[in-house]
């Protein structure tokens, strides 16, 4: 240990007194303000001794005020310089206006949920402003008042489309093996196994193709496109495009955007496909059911309305993971833990918002009898 740096011992022959020494200066205190955090102080100091102290500035001495005010009772100082004590009377004389600046945190717990009502909604109404930042980009492309980058757009297509099918797959796969698992486990209990075949057909094509597909998406691209723009916010990168009279809304989100657009109902086809799949192999082997009977029995009774209504949904849940993703990115501010911790509220808030819209969706279809 660099012996310069801010310390305090026991005295051994006077175990009531504390010496402090070494630079009690602000880059050389983290030690010493470690060990008034944790309050593992003795008990039985009457006294601190800082004749030893070396250099002294104003973060020292706020410093010493708290290891003197960490003690129960009033603790004397020994062996002060003139400088020392000077220090010392202004950072007490100045104390108030440091804690006006850190005020103390509120206990009371209706005024915190006040208070995380308001960020709350601060952070809503700031969301919105940014989709309709993105509305007036998409109306000026679409008028053709402005152009957005070609090449960023089709990479996005590669990315969040082509190389997101074998986990789309997958895993809607597995969810409709697990469902038609648990479907003609039930069912047959009763002698209608048969009938697993439109509550598949209904729940994969209405409601768990494309609700897992979003979330996938969300986890998977919706991250990443907080990641990306909060890397390139640490980096400058969006600021430089500001200073070239660029929209970072027009040349980073909008290909994101419409990228997702695109890719996002062709993945819930596929999320369909690969669910319904899963569970006609379920059912041959639950219920012996051939894969002819289970794909005629599916074209009879299952709806085509039942697979555009689940299709209807995935350009609104396509619009949330985009915006709340890049929005989230523009939020980093200097530090990888700022990243992650918006790559986490990202993900958090879009599949939030995905199962309140899936669930307006289904209030509003069974209100219209759809």
């Amino acid at each position: 240990m660099d012996e310069n740096l801010a310390s305090f011992t026991i005295d051994e022959q006077n175990p009531s007194c504390l010496h402090c020494r070494g630079n009690w200066v602000g880059a050389d205190l983290a030690d010493v303000e470690k060990h008034i955090n944790r309050r593992k102080l003795p008990n039985n100091i009457t006294q601190i001794d800082v004749s030893a102290i070396d250099e002294f500035d104003t973060v020292g001495a706020y410093t010493l005020m708290c290891l003197q005010q960490s003690f129960a009772r009033d603790i004397a100082l020994v062996g002060a310089s003139d400088e020392v004590k000077a220090l010392l009377a202004l950072v007490q004389d100045k104390r108030h206006t440091y804690s006006a600046l850190r005020p103390a945190q509120e206990k009371n717990p209706v005024t915190l949920l006040g208070k995380i009502a308001v960020t709350r909604f601060g952070y809503a109404l700031s969301l919105l402003a940014f989709i309709g930042e993105i509305w007036c980009n998409i109306m000026r492309l679409f008028s053709r008042r402005s152009h957005m980058p070609m090449k960023q757009f089709f990479a996005t297509i590669e990315i969040t489309g082509v190389q997101a099918l074998p986990i789309v797959g997958l895993l809607t796969f597995l969810v409709g093996v697990v469902l038609s698992y648990q479907v003609s486990l039930e069912l047959n209990k009763y002698g209608a196994g048969i009938f697993s075949v439109e509550l598949i057909g209904l729940a994969i094509l209405r409601e768990f193709g494309p609700l897992i597909a979003a979330i996938i998406v969300a986890g998977r691209t919706g991250s990443a496109y907080t990641a990306e723009l909060g890397a390139m916010k640490i980096n400058e990168e969006v600021d430089a495009l500001r200073t070239f009279g660029l929209s970072p809304n027009e040349y980073l989100v909008l290909p994101k955007l419409l990228g997702l657009l695109v890719t996002f109902p062709l993945l819930a086809v596929w999320a369909d496909m690969f669910g319904v799949l899963g569970g006609m192999i379920m059912s041959k082997g639950m219920l012996h059911l051939s894969y002819y009977e289970f794909l005629s029995r599916f074209a009879k009774t299952v709806a085509v309305k039942t697979y555009f209504i689940g299709l209807i949904k995935t350009p609104v849940f396509a619009f949330v993971i985009a915006a709340v993703g890049c929005y989230r990115g523009f939020q980093v501010t200097q530090g990888a833990t700022s990243v992650g911790r918006q790559t986490t509220l990202s993900v958090v808030q879009a599949i939030f918002l995905i199962i309140i819209i899936d669930a307006v969706f289904s209030i509003i279809f069974s209100w219209r009898g759809m």
